[in-house]
């Protein structure tokens, strides 16, 4: 009977260990505070559980940025209008920074920006359609493990993806990922206990590249706390995400 009592509570205590680290309830909106330092602004971004599918025995989730601030981007090269998650059976959750869906859209857009720029260009269409077939062709991602046992100064796996269509091309890479240990987080939401993850991000557009350091936090149950965003030194802080409210769909 001893044996069977510890079994039983070493196996709920490692899946405790690996509860999710993002928000399951569609509708749930997340509202958070940037301070960008380089443009002097300060700003609300809301993201909603807008999409919750299973696909191949893990649970995807996108979180979409719904204002119009935040979709209302001056360059491909600023933010990415949403943040997904894929939580998976055994209970283990992977923030998917890039797929081919991001792929695409940056694609699209870098067509458009080019053309607004008198290029002569592919007809939209004919290109559009070409994108979506190459991308089904190349399926891909970059995800970050969200391992809420690893130990503190643990690595994890360097990433790429990529995408080209003509002489257009767009890519980003992880490197140097290093899991930082838990930490408790205090944001205007409240108090959390986070998982804190550490990596340099590589982001090329039209062979253009832009490299920066990110730290991000996240809680079980809630996902994104915070983010801090630096210089490809780490040492200059660029941005800052921090949640200010979690608002339950049936609260609005």
């Amino acid at each position: 009977m001893k044996k069977t009592f510890l079994t039983l509570l070493s196996a709920l205590c490692a899946l405790a260990a690996q509860a999710q680290l993002c928000n399951l309830h569609k509708g749930t909106a997340l509202v958070y505070v940037v301070s960008d330092r380089e443009t002097n602004e300060v700003r609300l971004d809301t993201a909603f559980v807008s999409d919750i599918a299973s696909n191949g025995g893990q649970t995807i989730v996108k979180q979409s940025f719904c204002n119009r601030k935040a979709k209302a981007k001056d360059s491909i090269f600023d933010g990415q209008d949403a943040i997904k998650f894929a939580y998976k059976a055994d209970g283990t959750t992977e923030r998917i920074v890039i797929d081919e869906e991001w792929g695409t859209e940056t694609m699209k857009t870098l067509r458009k920006e080019l053309a607004a720029q008198g290029g002569i260009l592919p007809d939209e269409t004919e290109f559009e359609k070409e994108l979506d077939a190459l991308a089904e062709r190349e399926k891909g991602m970059i995800a970050i493990p969200l391992k809420r046992d690893a130990a503190k100064g643990e690595t994890f796996p360097s990433a790429k993806y990529s995408l080209r269509a003509g002489f257009m091309k767009v890519g980003m890479e992880i490197s140097k990922g290093k899991y930082e240990g838990t930490e408790k987080v205090t944001v205007p939401a409240g108090t959390f206990d986070c998982l804190k993850v550490s990596y340099r991000q590589k982001k090329s557009i039209l062979y253009l590249p832009e490299t920066q350091c990110l730290t991000q936090w996240y809680a079980e149950g809630v996902g994104l706390v915070k983010e801090e965003v630096t210089d490809k030194k780490g040492k200059r802080l660029k941005c800052s995400r921090t949640l200010l409210a979690v608002i339950p769909s049936e609260s609005r």
